[in-house]
């Protein structure tokens, strides 16, 4: 791997190269919910795009941007160019993590370096680190930087928003935080620091000690820029199986007796919704019969990484199938497999 280190993220370190960043994992399961989160947000525009995932080696390629958010901060935070691109960059924050919420997600890990910056053709800044992306019910926010992390965190998407109050706090404000300020102190530099009316007022809304106070970003892009933000994703009806024609019933019933077996061992979230997501799959793509049981065993892994804590480790997929030569080739299909994606992350 190059010696061309451009950061480190959640689970990995990511570098240049080829033109791309890569990011590369110690752990499958955190490449898996990554990867997962990326090709699932593929439509948004303030979200960093990710290309592919190599199972293989753990490598995830992602779009290259020329900075992160905290490294372009700390070049221009004392020039020109701070200024004027602030209102730009305040913008772009909101729109992504607006973009993230409207399809039912929580990025559970905001701060200035994980976002990143693009130069060009236009200047544009992009939501970034999606290792603890998920459905806000399993979003790791417990493990959002202390920092940028409420003392009485949830979760809810609102703890997303106190996140993106103690960002455009420090942007704002040119200032640093160090530690995590208790809701009284975070107040306070609000007031002594923000001289702006309507800056304030939304800092002190995004950063007030009751969620149910806080603006929606909808709202606040509304105030800010007096636009309307809306992302329309279509979402498969996941109740509708009457075009599975292919699978035989006794085939359906055996995945869903396995899937409802192994969900239950291992207390693996929304295996009804993985049950679906695969046989749909299936049915779409005419699959061998053979591979029914490794694929049932990667849906569950896929599960199991990217909707809370369980039990069900890869090697687990071996009380399924003792032939497991192929995962890696079917987490790369199912992942890039926008229906499947639509039905797993489906409220």
């Amino acid at each position: 791997m190059s010696s061309d280190v451009l950061g480190k993220g959640s689970y990995g370190e990511v570098y240049k190269m080829d033109g791309q960043a890569i990011k590369v994992f110690k752990n499958k399961a955190h490449i898996i919910q990554e990867y997962a989160a990326g090709n699932y947000l593929n439509s948004c525009n303030y979200v960093v795009n990710v290309i592919s995932a190599d199972f293989d080696n753990l490598l995830l390629k992602m779009k290259l941007c020329d900075y992160s958010l905290r490294n372009w901060i700390d070049k221009y935070q004392n020039t020109p160019e701070y200024e004027k691109n602030l209102p730009k960059i305040i913008k772009d924050i909101l729109y992504g993590i607006n973009e993230i919420h409207a399809l039912g997600l929580s990025h559970a890990d905001i701060k200035p370096s994980n976002f990143l910056v693009i130069n060009s053709p236009v200047f544009k800044v992009v939501a970034g680190d999606l290792g603890f992306v998920s459905n806000f019910k399993y979003a790791k926010v417990e493990r959002t930087a202390p920092v940028y992390r409420e003392i009485n965190v949830s979760q809810t998407q609102s703890s997303d928003l106190y996140s993106i109050g103690i960002t455009l706090l420090e942007l704002i404000a040119k200032i640093k935080i160090n530690r995590q300020a208790k809701y009284n102190e975070v107040i306070n530099i609000i007031n002594d620091k923000i001289k702006d009316q309507t800056y304030k007022d939304i800092l002190l809304s995004l950063t007030n000690k009751d969620p149910s106070k806080r603006y929606s970003i909808e709202k606040i892009i509304k105030l800010l820029y007096n636009e309307t933000h809306t992302l329309v994703k279509t979402i498969p009806n996941i109740n509708d199986q009457s075009s599975i024609k292919y699978l035989f019933i006794e085939q359906k019933t055996f995945i869903r007796k396995t899937f409802k077996s192994f969900t239950f061992k291992y207390d693996i979230k929304r295996g009804k919704k993985g049950y679906i997501a695969l046989i749909r799959y299936i049915e779409e793509n005419q699959v061998d019969k053979s591979l029914f049981k490794i694929m049932i065993g990667a849906t569950l892994f896929i599960l199991s990484a990217v909707f809370g804590k369980t039990k069900f480790k890869e090697v687990n997929i071996k009380e399924i199938t003792p032939d497991t030569k192929h995962l890696n080739s079917i987490l790369n299909n199912l992942l890039s497999n926008h229906t499947y994606l639509n039905i797993i992350y489906s409220p």
